[in-house]
């Protein structure tokens, strides 16, 4: 069987979720080549549990700075539609996998950012007709610097640990 690469990227979230918290994880729903949405059970106690919108991109560009680099993620009103679903159907996070083609080369670092439904609804417009984006930032040793259509520059700053925090918060419930 042929491992994808969407198979990769994502179980990137998943194995790093894994690792925090004895909690099941659920497929939802999936594109072949796109995003997957996932369920995690016993999230601070949420009867439900949380739902997980991931997407990546593995194709970093370089930024302003000599080793920052960006990757750029588009969502389509299919893409749209599904996460507004998500957003409105209970607490969804938004995770966007920052990869790279070559997985052996050390740069740039794969990053996870993880992004909150409000954070979400400030960056794209969720019942747009059009397509709408997000840019993730990277700079080492700092924040995400993250953009989008509704939110241009400065954007929103986000830790690169959010994922192990949010997973914290799992495995505390």
């Amino acid at each position: 069987m042929a491992v994808r690469e969407l198979d990769v990227f994502h179980g990137i979230v998943l194995s790093r979720l894994m690792q925090e918290v004895p909690a099941a994880i659920r497929l939802v729903e999936h594109d072949a080549n796109e995003y997957g949405v996932y369920e995690v059970d016993g999230f601070e106690g949420q009867r439900g549990g949380v739902t997980f919108y991931v997407k990546y991109s593995a194709t970093p560009r370089p930024g302003a700075r000599s080793r920052g680099r960006y990757w750029l993620f588009s969502f389509n009103e299919q893409h749209l539609d599904k996460l507004g679903q998500q957003v409105a159907a209970g607490p969804t996070y938004l995770a966007l996998v920052c990869g790279k083609n070559n997985l052996k080369a050390s740069v740039p670092p794969m990053q996870i950012c993880i992004l909150s439904a409000e954070e979400v609804a400030n960056l794209i417009d969720l019942s747009s007709r059009s397509t709408e984006w997000i840019r993730v930032d990277y700079e080492p040793r700092k924040w995400l610097a993250v953009t989008g259509s509704e939110l241009p520059k400065p954007g929103l700053k986000v830790p690169q640990n959010r994922l192990d925090a949010i997973a914290g918060g799992i495995r505390a419930a």
